[in-house]
């Protein structure tokens, strides 16, 4: 399937985050509970060399262009019942503590690609 959205509001990112790595997460839930995660990295960049040696103190909107990963997805998958058992029987699986930990992986992921970034 094809999945189209509007892209993020620049005015309402902070002005730090609007150039380098970010991800893009996808979860699908079913009864509230989520039993898919498909995250994508995202690297927000200057096209113009002089920007990228010397990015301005606030970024320059119109300069900055979006690189998705596409194909290079990390997807991560849960325990579900769906409609086979109790919905309200509890997994035995920790789920914010699944959640906590993919987010932390990811922003590590995304803070050494940075580093990285920031090196060439």
């Amino acid at each position: 399937f094809v999945l189209e959205v509007d892209p993020p509001e620049p005015k309402l990112i902070p002005s730090q985050d609007l150039v380098g790595v970010t991800i893009i997460l996808l979860t699908c839930s079913y009864r509230e509970r989520e039993f898919l995660r498909v995250g994508y990295y995202v690297n927000n960049e200057y096209t113009d060399s002089e920007l990228q040696e010397s990015p301005p103190a606030t970024p320059v909107i119109d300069k900055i262009v979006r690189n998705i990963v596409g194909d290079q997805p990390r997807v991560t998958k849960f325990r579900h019942k769906f409609d086979f058992g109790d919905p309200n029987e509890e997994l035995s699986v920790d789920r914010q503590a699944v959640i906590q930990a993919e987010r932390d992986t990811l922003t590590e992921e995304a803070r050494k690609r940075n580093t990285a970034n920031a090196a060439v």
